[in-house]
């Protein structure tokens, strides 16, 4: 797969989503520019770590749309733990 052009932004326009009843993202919009640092901070259950899931498609978003995702190879490192049952080692 190429990868994508870093010049380009990330265009995240109207991000929703819920867990059950519960609504974590709402109408989440914003431009994420190549080359700068991003801090993330909110209360507990603000939806940050959401974002960042939704961001490296480990979920995909209840409504909205994003631009310049395709061809990111985005990765993370997790707060706990954590085995990705679809990866292997090798």
């Amino acid at each position: 797969m190429e990868e994508k052009d870093r010049t380009s932004p990330i265009i995240i326009n109207g991000w929703g989503k819920r867990y059950g009843g519960r609504r974590v993202l709402d109408g989440f919009s914003y431009i994420f520019r190549p080359g700068r640092i991003y801090c993330l901070e909110g209360e507990s259950g603000a939806g940050k770590t959401t974002l960042l899931r939704l961001l490296a498609g480990l979920e995909q978003p209840d409504g909205g749309t994003a631009q310049g995702l395709e061809g990111l190879r985005i990765t993370m490192a997790f707060q706990e733990d954590r085995l990705c049952d679809w990866e292997d080692a090798v």
